[in-house]
């Protein structure tokens, strides 16, 4: 009898055991996990090893979120939250997605790159924050080449960036124009548009006769001029008065340089010092710090925009971006 109840309770443990192993065998861990479908399921086998799997398992990640990306070869599970935050700033494909964060995620951090997502494009934002400026390796990025109080130099760079709000002077019939295709930030192009009419009530002829001979201007442009000078006065008169491509304000669609329509030196007439004491209301300022940028921006002929109240506060009391 007691042989018999050894047997039975050996018997018993073995059916047991091996139930257990069978249950082992047939056990799948991400069945724990919500989120996880038949069609992603054999994906997450394949890309994610045990230590990833149990990550997602125990805290039941909804892994949907990410399975566009997961499919993609370069997938790296480190990054799969600021693939998901990235593409919900900026949408692309999930192979640009992939590629530009596993290049940038670990030069920039993730504040400053969503931040500068809102402004650049992808292959735009990726040149920056891996190569940074041709003539300073060490520059930073701007991350908001939009703000109308940006201060650019050799410091901080924009790289090829264009504004999205550019519009052409020619519609403005108010602004007198010296050159073909002048490009300007709209809030600023009708600033000037205003200026000038007050400008024209005063002395009779549009925009008081002062011309626009310059305004936006792209990076390639900017670097054709500068090219130009280089090679014509060399590399000091180059960087002193036209200023290095990516860091030139130009590119800010803000900046604008100006003339009397009649060829007269205007540093020291009547119009150019009303100009000058109007101007603010207006959101312009004019540079006069020795130690700006570049000498092209303390210019006499040279503008920037910063708007209304910030130029009000400049004139008031010389507190002006891109001054020391």
């Amino acid at each position: 009898m007691k042989k018999n109840r050894i047997i039975l309770v050996i018997g018993l443990l073995c059916i047991t055991l091996g139930c257990i192993g069978y249950m082992n065998l047939n056990y799948d861990i991400l069945a724990r996990n919500t989120f996880v479908t038949k069609e992603n399921h054999d994906l997450l086998i394949k890309k994610l090893d045990d230590e990833q799997i149990l990550y997602i398992v125990e805290n039941n990640i909804d892994v949907t979120e990410f399975d566009e990306f997961l499919e993609m070869q370069a997938f790296d599970f480190k990054n799969y939250k600021l693939y998901i935050k990235v593409n919900e700033v900026r949408k692309a494909a999930p192979y640009t997605i992939v590629s530009f964060v596993n290049a940038v995620f670990d030069k920039i951090s993730e504040d400053d790159l969503l931040m500068a997502l809102q402004h650049y494009d992808y292959a735009l934002l990726r040149e920056l924050i891996i190569n940074r400026s041709y003539y300073n390796a060490n520059a930073a990025v701007v991350l908001n080449p939009s703000d109308y109080m940006l201060k650019l130099g050799l410091a901080n760079t924009i790289g090829k960036y264009e504004p999205t709000d550019l519009v052409s002077l020619d519609d403005y019939t108010e602004i007198s124009l010296l050159n073909e295709g002048l490009l300007l930030r709209e809030e600023v192009a009708n600033s000037l548009s205003n200026m000038c009419s007050y400008m024209a009530d005063i002395y009779g002829e549009k925009c008081g006769g002062f011309g626009i001979s310059e305004a936006y201007m792209s990076y390639d442009k900017v670097q054709e001029e500068y090219t130009s000078a280089l090679s014509t006065y060399g590399p000091q008169i180059a960087y002193e008065n036209y200023g290095y491509p990516s860091h030139n304000e130009h590119q800010l669609g803000l900046a604008i340089d100006i003339e009397l329509n009649d060829g007269e030196y205007m540093e020291f007439t009547e119009k150019y010092t009303i100009l000058k004491n109007i101007a603010h209301k207006y959101g312009f300022i004019f540079y006069t710090n020795e130690n700006v940028a570049f000498s092209h921006m303390k210019r006499a002929n040279h503008m920037r925009y910063i708007g209304r109240e910030a130029a009000e506060a400049c004139y008031l009391n010389g507190n002006c971006i891109g001054e020391e």
